[in-house]
């Protein structure tokens, strides 16, 4: 069983090694199948905490789409959605980063 400090180190390596979002997606998909809890990636979004990223998924802040899976518990992000947010944010591809540094 993967430590839950684990994932975001691992997911951060892909993302830096993938050529195209696509290949990231596959790679993510693969590693961690269709669905990624919020509780293992909030670190990975720039949270202080798991609760922060709740309550920012809760208020449509996050930056990236949640949803619920019947039956199953906590928030939950695609992983091709993850991959997407990963691959722009390794590249500084995030156009509200982009802006506000040129400001």
């Amino acid at each position: 069983m993967m430590l839950a400090y684990m994932v975001p180190l691992s997911m951060q390596t892909l993302a830096l090694r993938a050529t195209n979002p696509d290949q990231l997606a596959e790679q993510v998909a693969e590693e961690y199948g269709l669905y990624v809890r919020l509780s293992e990636v909030w670190m990975l979004l720039g949270y202080n905490s798991v609760s922060a990223a709740r309550r920012a998924a809760y208020d449509n802040r996050l930056g990236i789409a949640t949803s619920t899976i019947p039956g199953r518990k906590g928030r939950m992000i695609r992983s091709r959605d993850l991959a997407q947010w990963l691959f722009n944010a390794s590249r500084g591809a995030d156009p509200v980063t982009n802006r506000q540094a040129t400001q």
